[in-house]
């Protein structure tokens, strides 16, 4: 008798650790621990990139080993602007090639946030992560189908401030990269390299 009421103390024990356990990881990953890049600190951390790749179209000279499109998702992962003295060429961006002219419609990608949201909030809201110093056009979109330009990147990172284009409280979902045509270099990494996007507004 005195066993069996032990035993059931004991498992009332472990069940009370399990759920307080359970309570406080549950509660770490509800919480977002903000997180620096190129000297930008976003406070909804790693959460604030974009998370999915809706369209990859590349432009002329693209490598291979420059060509995964997914290399653009998440926060950046390259070493910062020429990725240590490899020019921009580093494995960890994508390369979108050069555009002939502006009737060329190649050489462009396409993110979407998935559990966050373009929004305007005071200051820079959205940040381009380019290594390789080529311009590129960014145009941002609610359904991925009408874009709207906001300016262009060329550094890692560009801040843009969306709110001369928008009205308040709209949500964007979609981040559209293209390049800027006249620029034809012919390296391994031709046109713009994308390392990061990221969203400042909150999730």
């Amino acid at each position: 008798m005195k066993r069996t009421r032990h035993m059931k103390t004991a498992r009332i024990i472990l069940g009370l650790i399990w759920l307080v356990w359970a309570v406080g990881t549950i509660g770490q990953l509800g919480t977002a621990q903000p997180m620096t890049y190129g000297g930008v600190t976003f406070p909804q951390g790693d959460s604030a990139f974009t998370d999915r790749v809706a369209a990859y179209v590349q432009g002329s000279c693209v490598c291979t080993a420059f060509s995964r499109a997914k290399e653009a998702l998440g926060p950046p992962d390259c070493d910062g602007p020429g990725c240590t003295n490899c020019a921009g060429c580093g494995t960890c961006s994508v390369s979108l090639g050069y555009r002939l002219s502006e009737l060329d419609d190649r050489a462009y990608l396409v993110l979407e946030f998935v559990d966050n949201r373009l929004v305007d909030v005071p200051g820079p809201d959205l940040f381009v992560y380019i290594t390789n110093g080529h311009p590129a056009r960014i145009e941002i979109s609610a359904d991925g189908s009408s874009f709207i330009a906001v300016g262009q990147a060329d550094s890692w990172p560009t801040g843009i401030d969306i709110s001369p284009y928008v009205q308040p409280g709209e949500e964007f979902r979609f981040v559209r990269i293209s390049d800027v045509p006249a620029d034809e270099d012919r390296s391994a990494c031709s046109g713009p390299c994308v390392d990061a996007v990221g969203a400042m507004g909150p999730t």
